[in-house]
């Protein structure tokens, strides 16, 4: 009888180990399913094609960057899926680099993204983290094995002002969204490397400082005051994303390795570090 219940509990604690995470993480690629799909109900159309008389008074280095990643008649594009892989910070030190993989999907008009990654933290336990841009609604999760939830920031006005940041640092992977004329980004000149863009959407502004290579590649978008979780509120902070790796995908030319990170007091903290290693557009005309 001892055996019998000792062998049906064992069997017991096995379903649980093995299906209760199974159930998760079910339930959490369910809700990122239902999130894309909100976004993509959302998305209204986009003018067809990019041609250079869209850059009449742009600033010099903005103009040039145009130049050299698109091509005349290039289609724009309306939505992306993007999958990346790379390191993670989840500490302050070298160990605290931990593998990532990650799936995301935008929309440009209006601008929206949801951001799906897995986060390795140690064999057999990943972390499931979500960031999301869709509508009005905001969030940020990270729940472990898709069960215990380590972050859950609340949908604030803080909040869609960081991923509105991040959307835009973001288009560098699809360059048609930064066209005045059909994306209603704004630029203003700095000096012969560098400029200033502004995006506006749903009452929240923002704006990021693109420095680009002689040639016109994007070398660095830097926030001054990109919104920070601290402590259970938010603070602006110095923010800045660096690329490099620079490849022609579907008429365009893209950055392939990227690195992000808080600028400090203290000095710079890295935090995301990562490879494109798919993208696939859906354009306004499909070619």
């Amino acid at each position: 009888m001892w055996t019998r219940r000792w062998l049906w509990g064992l069997g017991t604690l096995f379903v649980l180990v093995t299906m209760v995470p199974l159930f998760a993480a079910i339930a959490w690629d369910s809700r990122s399913s239902s999130l894309r799909q909100q976004l993509d109900r959302a998305a209204v159309g986009v003018p067809d094609l990019y041609s250079t008389e869209d850059l009449d008074e742009l600033p010099a280095p903005v103009e040039r960057f145009f130049r050299h990643v698109l091509k005349e008649g290039q289609p724009l594009i309306r939505a992306v899926d993007l999958v990346t892989e790379g390191q993670f910070q989840t500490g302050t030190t070298a160990a605290g680099w931990k593998s990532f993989t990650a799936s995301q999907r935008f929309s440009t008009r209006p601008p929206g993204f949801v951001w799906d990654a897995h986060i390795q933290m140690a064999p057999f336990m990943p972390v499931y983290v979500r960031d999301a841009y869709v509508g009005d609604h905001t969030e940020m999760r990270g729940n472990v094995l898709g069960l215990f939830p380590v972050v859950a920031e609340a949908a604030t006005r803080d909040l869609a002002a960081g991923q509105l940041h991040r959307y835009l640092a973001e288009t560098i992977w699809f360059p048609t969204a930064l066209l005045p004329a059909h994306h209603r980004v704004f630029w203003e000149a700095i000096d012969a490397t560098s400029a200033i863009a502004m995006i506006h959407d749903r009452g929240v502004a923002v704006s990021l400082r693109f420095t680009f290579t002689p040639d016109g590649d994007v070398r660095e978008v830097f926030a001054s005051d990109r919104m920070r979780a601290v402590n259970g509120g938010y603070e602006p902070t110095p923010w800045a994303v660096r690329c490099n790796d620079y490849q022609d995908r579907q008429g365009m030319r893209i950055p392939t390795w990227c690195e992000a990170e808080w600028r400090l007091p203290e000095g710079p903290q890295p935090y995301w570090r990562g490879r494109v290693t798919n993208v696939r557009y859906e354009l306004a005309v499909e070619r």
